[in-house]
């Protein structure tokens, strides 16, 4: 494990001198007493005054975590001051519709349901030039770590056409959930935590990560986010033309896109997470493929033969319900896999059975002793 973090710190240090930040560092180092007043506080590399803590040492500057940039221009993490969590602030233009769509999803009475699956924003900067400012918690992308279980892709399936089916019926359309804007909450699945922003070192920044918790294992179960409505579109009350222009969007696929023709932008939506589906999915893994008619309903290349959101979770509630218990258990089984690989998935599917059968019957036993 070291061997690779000094190869990898050799290839990045060497292209790149980590002592000087970029531009889109410079522009969050000059908000930090901004934010700091706000209650936010950034990593030592983003506050004014910043000396690279490894000069003067003979260890890469990766071994120390004011040598991590900021990946992303747009946003960057930052420590709440109130409850010393971590969180991210995401810049967003004052004239976006992003801001008011976030803002309405994170209302009390909407943000209480469980259906709403919209990333929470807890927290509004309006700032002083042409940005304003939201605050998310830190999460991870939906399938890092991998899936291991069959209910594990089961319940992200269930929680995203939950959520997509609870933004339809508010009048919103998303455009872009694709892989990029489909996040989880993995803060049960590692207990000690991460690098908010190098997601796979530890939380100092100086250690590869771990393995962590698998998801089926975690109580309480890991829930899933829509993040980015930057391109997103809201028609509100009851209106009859909801129709969008614009091809911009993360999959390419959708045959529909068009910055001249007017298309529904719901079953775009449609289109895309049954695609996700498709490719992380019912193309990867043999004992998925019982998710196959969803997708093909999901994804069909006339939009007004798609499936709504609505009927596409009333399809899925079907299609599981058909399967047999232990087969929603069971490991993932990729289509390619060896003979021993298998015998070792298998392995672990008893393994758990096994264990669940042992803890169902002591709980029943311990109730009636």
């Amino acid at each position: 494990m070291a061997a690779a973090a000094e190869q990898l710190s050799s290839q990045s240090f060497d292209d790149d001198d980590a002592a000087n930040l970029r531009p889109h560092e410079i522009y969050w180092r000059d908000l930090y007493t901004f934010f700091l007043d706000q209650g936010y506080q950034f990593r030592p590399r983003f506050r004014p005054g910043w000396v690279p803590s490894w000069l003067g040492s003979t260890r890469y500057p990766m071994f120390f975590e004011d040598s991590n940039p900021l990946l992303f221009i747009n946003t960057i993490d930052a420590v709440r001051l109130q409850d010393g969590s971590n969180v991210f602030i995401k810049r967003i233009d004052k004239d976006s519709t992003e801001a008011e769509i976030n803002i309405y999803l994170s209302s009390p009475t909407l943000r209480s349901n469980p259906s709403n699956h919209a990333v929470p924003c807890p927290d509004y900067i309006s700032g002083e030039g042409i940005h304003d400012f939201i605050v998310m918690p830190v999460l991870r992308r939906f399938n890092d770590p991998p899936f291991v279980f069959v209910d594990e892709v089961l319940d992200f399936i269930r929680q995203t056409l939950e959520g997509l089916v609870f933004l339809h019926r508010n009048g919103i359309a998303h455009r872009d959930c694709s892989d990029n804007n489909l996040m989880f909450d993995a803060s049960s699945m590692y207990p000690e935590g991460f690098h908010p922003d190098m997601q796979y070192m530890t939380k100092d920044g100086l250690r590869l990560l771990g393995e962590g918790l698998k998801r089926a294992d975690v109580s309480p179960p890991v829930r899933y986010y829509f993040i980015d409505f930057g391109i997103s579109s809201r028609f509100a009350g009851s209106s009859k033309r909801r129709l969008v222009t614009g091809s911009r969007c993360q999959d390419r696929d959708v045959p529909e896109l068009s910055d001249a023709i007017p298309y529904d932008p719901f079953y775009v939506d449609v289109f895309i997470l049954g695609n996700v589906y498709k490719r992380s999915f019912t193309n990867a893994y043999s004992n998925l493929s019982f998710l196959k008619p969803l997708v093909y309903e999901m994804t069909k290349l006339s939009p007004n033969a798609r499936s709504s959101a609505e009927q596409a979770l009333r399809h899925f509630r079907r299609l599981v319900e058909k399967q047999r218990g232990p087969s929603l258990r069971w490991t993932l089984m990729e289509s390619d896999m060896t003979f021993s690989e298998r015998f070792n998935r298998n392995l672990l599917s008893v393994n758990r059975e096994v264990r669940r059968f042992a803890k169902n019957f002591l709980g029943g036993w311990m109730r009636f002793a």
